[in-house]
């Protein structure tokens, strides 16, 4: 390629979150508008950190935790008025500290909602209260990471039928619905490692699942939302790359 790859940053909460957002910007790569063939995608997009050469299965991402730390001070407020949600700041907070220790073309913003169901307006507005250098998306699992996972899993096998009876709820298509506390039936952490094994085995799935599934099971997730704002902006940046070499 004639071309250096797309610098895409993630700030996340853990590896296991970079490595979900990882494999659905590869399957929206992939099944998308610019339709890349599995080798394109390694030359076309590269993951991105200050400090960070991760190896093995993680990739490069920053976390939440280490932008509170290290980030630069932000005032309370959004172009002259005062955040509206308290997460508005951490956001804001976060892109700073990206644009000052990385040269991306594109910061994703991925937070689980956590029962705060104005956490994705937060993502939103720190993402609206500055003129970055890069393109923004943002994206808040409903309740939790795990979900995205579950939302691609076959609703016909036999584990999910047997899981969706005992639960008395779908774990696939209703799998936001999931919200019980750890060693509970409806643990959602539990649910998905029963159904689909380790970390490893998840994001697996999840790199095997076609870009519509994605878009069709993700609505109550946040997923959709996700997904949709990668097909509006990876595209753009992908457009007149060489990739035949």
């Amino acid at each position: 390629m004639s071309a250096e790859p797309i610098a895409i940053v993630m700030v996340v909460e853990a590896s296991a979150d970079a490595r979900t957002v990882a494999a659905i910007v590869d399957v929206v790569l992939r099944d998308g508008k610019t339709k890349l063939e599995p080798g394109e995608i390694a030359e076309v997009r590269s993951f991105a950190a200050p400090d960070t050469a991760s190896a093995g299965p993680d990739v490069p991402h920053i976390t939440w935790k280490e932008c509170a730390q290290r980030g630069p001070r932000v005032l309370g407020h959004n172009r002259g008025r005062p955040f509206g949600h308290p997460f508005a700041k951490g956001a804001a907070r976060a892109l700073k500290h990206v644009a000052l220790r990385v040269k991306p073309q594109v910061v994703l913003l991925v937070h689980d909602e956590d029962n705060d169901r104005l956490r994705r307006d937060g993502l939103e507005e720190g993402r609206n209260s500055g003129d970055w250098p890069f393109e923004v998306a943002v994206g808040c699992p409903v309740p939790e990471r795990e979900v995205w996972i579950l939302n691609v899993l076959d609703p016909e096998s036999k584990a999910v039928i047997e899981k969706r009876k005992e639960l008395q709820l779908d774990p696939v298509r209703r799998a936001h619905q999931l919200r019980g506390k750890p060693g509970e039936p409806r643990d959602i952490k539990g649910v998905l490692e029963e159904l689909c094994g380790k970390t490893d085995e998840q994001i697996h799935h999840l790199e095997e699942t076609p870009l519509g599934t994605l878009k069709e099971r993700g609505g109550e997730s946040g997923l959709t939302h996700f997904v949709a704002q990668l097909e509006d902006l990876l595209p753009n940046l992908v457009v007149g790359r060489d990739l035949e070499g």
